[in-house]
């Protein structure tokens, strides 16, 4: 990605706004300056500066100037420099000897070199523009994004508008007044460089890895290794004291801060990562990551400032936490942290709230690891989760080897749950205390298995259905194909509690909660005719592409945000099964990177018998965004229906929502009836370039005339509904014969899409449904393990 397109995308990614507050602790605000709000965006990086007095200063970044403060009395910061740029929302500052050195990127300022030896009464500063040569490239040094300076006074200029971007060295030593070129240390676009010891660690953000490179010999650097990060974005990376590791971020919705063992270079590795559980799966976004004294300290953008405790690099503990912003999400926040200065405050930018100054508590962790295995065969298990029963927010699952590692910031006497699917969950406790590993083996008991057997079959010919079945959990899932005659067998299905549905292309879809697996089973299901989709299962439709990017995908939504609005859905459709949908690219990071371009994607439907239908209804749910780019959003969404002759279209639609819309045709109206009908759904970027985002969901039809079709039982069930018609609840009384076991009393919609289903165990009795049902007509149904049936009509008015 360049860098005209990283600036253009990275506005779309965080602009969601509340009022909440993370919780903070090991973390106390000593002040907050906010002198220069303009609006979003108004402050970005932040450093810090002692001169040779041993006064403080913080240097802060806004979005037309430097800012300096003095800071030697933390609790009374005072305004001692402003020094007027360029408009920019990135600028990057770092310090030699008496010297501020600046950047500001997209602008024409080149580099500013603030002399603070007279601080803080008689600060000077010049903006200067040398002529840099890298490979076949001479331009003057206008902007860049970001610059280090390591301990032998070499300046490294990264993403610059030289040679793409790449690494520029100057030299500070003889003059730290006008810096000396010494040449390129890289050729790739550099988004941030950290340097020690004549190695570069460069964050080659649109390449996704980072790079390490030599510059002992600064005329010859040597490429030494490269390594992808966890989210391919990798925007920057801090070095550990020691050398042997390397901690990145990815500037990503819900990515991590990586850690990376680089002791070997040819055999680099992540050995942990780290992200704030308290909102994990809100889109937050890792910006920048220092290391200090075996900490991390992390701008964490609407989270804030966290610290997280990483003298043990594989297991990574958070110890301290300030909100600095009042957005979440996918938001703005904190930009850059500098805990650097020897008065020990730490010093934080916030892009709308301005300089904090903070007093931490630098406090180790208490640590819980070890490994789990089977009691019975002692083998290691992996993906056993490990929670600890605390107030504090924690999470880990064990590794393939079944090693664990977690923690808390704070130590105490818990209790500890691990739990996997197929195994007794077992609770342990422990007391933690901070500074100290616990090291235990521990020890999981299988659960007894059995098999699953049964028969899909056709409510109105009783013929056999190759459906598919699924039994799943909140642990563990189970699938499977039934043959053409309909037979399914299921075997090694650990014994417990499961939701089930049942489906084929051509049939309405069974779902069943709380179905009880404990011993062996046989299950037969009759499936009424017409055609439902929820997209939980692959039921044989297709996508087709001209465009570039955004291909039609069936998997689970994840949202991004455009200007605070969602543009493309972060969740499937409400009432259906599962959690999947069919949308135009997916992806976490912003609306841009995966949305339809330059071409039209097209979804098409299975082939539909519906010649014998006589009044079908279709429904389907759909989502629209167009926005951004240049001009008059011009793109749209095209669902036709075809009966292989003739295609008609069955809306356009062009005008956004932030929600999933329902649309209901009834197809006689429309179309002559075949068994060769078709959906077709085609999302079109032919124009200037903007964003389209679209989502197709809740797929059925239904022939009206064939709704209340049943089999009845063959022995006397007697099942009376009052009142019917009711405007409140209905009361549902029933007398079961003891020749039957446990039935399932199920409630349908009119379009025969389940809304509940309970378990009945008692001979007789009555319950009541439907008070938060909105007027319409449905059906109450008793089906008994072979499938058998008996369906009342009731009527909500």
């Amino acid at each position: 990605m360049n860098r005209i397109l990283f600036a253009f995308l990275a506005c779309f990614t965080f602009n969601h706004l509340s009022a909440q507050f993370e919780q903070q602790f090991n973390l106390d605000q000593i002040v907050q300056v906010n002198d220069y709000f303009q609006g979003t965006r108004s402050y970005n990086d932040i450093w810090g500066f002692e001169d040779q007095n041993g006064r403080e200063y913080a240097i802060l970044g806004a979005r037309e100037a430097f800012i300096i403060y003095d800071i030697t009395n933390p609790s009374a910061p005072q305004e001692v420099a402003f020094i007027p740029g360029s408009r920019s929302i990135w600028r990057d500052m770092k310090t030699y000897g008496n010297y501020i050195y600046g950047i500001s990127d997209r602008t024409t300022d080149g580099l500013v070199v603030i002399n603070m030896e007279n601080a803080p009464n008689n600060i000077t500063w010049e903006f200067q523009k040398p002529i840099l040569t890298a490979g076949l490239d001479t331009q003057a040094l206008e902007d860049a994004h970001n610059l280090f300076i390591d301990e032998n006074g070499i300046l490294y200029i990264a993403g610059s508008n030289i040679s793409d971007g790449g690494i520029l060295m100057m030299d500070l030593k003889d003059d730290p007044g006008k810096p000396a070129y010494i040449g390129p240390a890289t050729n790739r676009y550099s988004h941030d460089v950290f340097v020690r010891g004549d190695t570069v660690y460069s964050s080659d953000i649109n390449n996704g890895f980072f790079s390490i490179t030599s510059v002992a010999n600064k005329q010859s650097p040597e490429l030494l290794a490269l390594q992808n990060t966890s989210r391919n974005y990798t925007h920057n990376s801090w070095l550990s004291d020691d050398g042997n590791y390397l901690y990145t971020t990815d500037e990503r919705s819900n990515a991590f801060v990586d850690a990376y063992d680089i002791s070997d270079l040819d055999n680099i590795s992540r050995v942990d990562a780290y992200r704030p559980l308290a909102t994990e799966g809100t889109g937050v976004v890792p910006h920048n990551v220092h290391y200090f004294n075996d900490f991390l300290v992390i701008s964490y953008y609407s989270d804030g400032v966290k610290i997280v405790d990483a003298h043990r690099p594989d297991n990574l503990i958070e110890v301290g936490s300030f909100d600095t912003s009042p957005q979440t999400g996918a938001g703005d926040g904190c930009w850059g942290v500098f805990p650097y200065l020897k008065s020990g405050v730490i010093l934080a930018s916030d892009m709308e709230e301005g300089l904090f100054i903070l007093n931490p508590n630098y406090q180790r962790a208490a640590y819980l690891e070890g490994v789990v295995i089977d009691a019975n065969t002692k083998r290691p298990l992996p993906a056993v989760e490990v929670s600890i029963n605390s107030t504090q927010s924690n999470f880990d699952r064990s590794r393939p080897d079944g090693q664990f590692k977690t923690g808390l910031a704070n130590g105490g006497t818990f209790s500890v749950t691990f739990s996997l699917a197929g195994y007794e969950p077992l609770t342990k406790e422990y007391t933690l205390e901070n500074g100290l590993v616990i090291d235990d083996v521990v020890e999981l008991v299988p659960i007894p298995i059995v098999s699953l057997s049964g028969r899909i079959t056709s409510q109105s010919s009783s013929q056999g259905i190759a459906g598919q079945l699924t039994l799943t959990n909140s642990s563990i899932s189970y699938d499977v194909q039934a043959d053409e005659t309909g037979q399914f067998t299921l075997e090694n299905i650990v014994v417990g509690s499961y939701e089930l549905w049942v489906g084929a292309w051509g049939y309405r879809q069974q779902v069943l909660s709380e179905v009880d697996i404990v011993n062996e089973e046989t299950l037969n299901f009759q499936l009424a005719s017409g055609f439902e989709d929820d997209f939980y299962r692959d039921l044989g439709w297709t996508s087709s592409s001209t465009a570039r990017t955004g291909d039609w995908v069936r998997v689970v939504p994840i949202g991004n945000d455009f200007e605070g609005a969602l543009a493309n859905p972060d969740a499937d459709l409400d009432n259906d099964f599962g959690a999947s949908a069919y949308v135009t690219g997916n992806g976490e990071g912003g609306s841009g990177l995966f949305d339809v371009d330059d071409g039209v994607v097209t979804l098409t439907s299975p082939i539909m018998d519906l010649s014998d239908y006589e009044n079908p209804e279709m429904q389907f749910s759909y989502w629209f965004y167009n926005g951004a780019g240049e001009g008059t959003p011009d793109d749209q969404l095209l669902i036709s229906l075809t009966n292989g002759i003739t295609t008609v279209d069955l809306a356009l639609i062009t005008e956004n929502t932030d929600r999933w819309e329902d649309k209901t045709f009834l197809l006689t109206d429309l179309i002559e009836l075949t068994d060769s009908m078709q959906l077709i759904v085609e999302t079109f970027d032919l124009g200037n370039p903007h964003l389209v985002e679209v989502g197709f969901d809740g797929f059925s039809v239904v022939d009206l005339i064939a709704t209340n079709s049943i089999d009845l039982f063959d022995q006397k069930i007697e099942l009376s509904i009052f009142p019917n018609p009711s405007r409140d609840q209905f009361n549902v009384q029933f007398e079961i014969p003891d020749t039957f076991e446990s039935l399932r009393l199920n409630l349908f919609n009119q379009y025969g899409q389940q809304l509940s289903s309970r378990l009945i165990n008692q001979r007789e009795g009555f319950v009541t449904l439907g008070e938060d049902l909105p007027i319409g007509i449905y059906w109450v149904q008793l089906q008994d393990r072979k499938g058998r049936q008996l369906t009342r009509k009731i009527i909500k008015q």
